[in-house]
């Protein structure tokens, strides 16, 4: 998944949760830095649950990414204009495509692979960040009691 501003709903965060804990490959790839700095720091304060469920955070260092592109088993895609935020999910018109098809699945998965070669990849070196930061983090960040 690339998308520039991740702040996911509580079902979406647990399915890629639960995914990862199951063996999925689950990928999620945003700027390092984006236009929107609250953005940014909203995102981060999911970053350490992904990190210690085995979803591999990639931050992409080249520029300011705004792709918003999945792709899922190899088959499904989707393209669009949907960023994964709740404004962009709930309430504004945003408009994406919905593909099944594994050529196009995997043409997706390569531009992912590409674009990854842009990216620092979070490890758990970045879960000892300074407890400040940590503290700002999560209290952008609504509690997650269903986690």
């Amino acid at each position: 998944m690339t998308t520039p501003y991740f702040i996911p709903d509580q079902q979406l965060l647990r399915s890629l949760l639960e995914a990862a804990e199951r063996g999925v490959d689950v990928r999620v790839m945003v700027p390092q830095e984006s236009n929107h700095i609250l953005g940014d720091w909203l995102s981060r304060g999911f970053f350490e649950q992904m990190i210690n469920s085995k979803v591999t955070v990639l931050l992409y260092t080249a520029s300011m990414i705004h792709s918003k592109v999945a792709t899922v088993d190899g088959e499904w895609s989707t393209v669009g204009t949907a960023n994964i935020d709740r404004l962009s999910l709930s309430y504004n018109y945003e408009t994406n495509v919905e593909v099944i098809d594994s050529a196009f699945a995997a043409e997706m998965e390569k531009v992912f692979d590409s674009d990854a070669t842009h990216c620092v990849e979070l490890g758990v070196g970045w879960l000892n960040r300074h407890r400040l930061t940590k503290l700002a983090e999560r209290a952008l960040v609504p509690m997650r009691p269903w986690l």
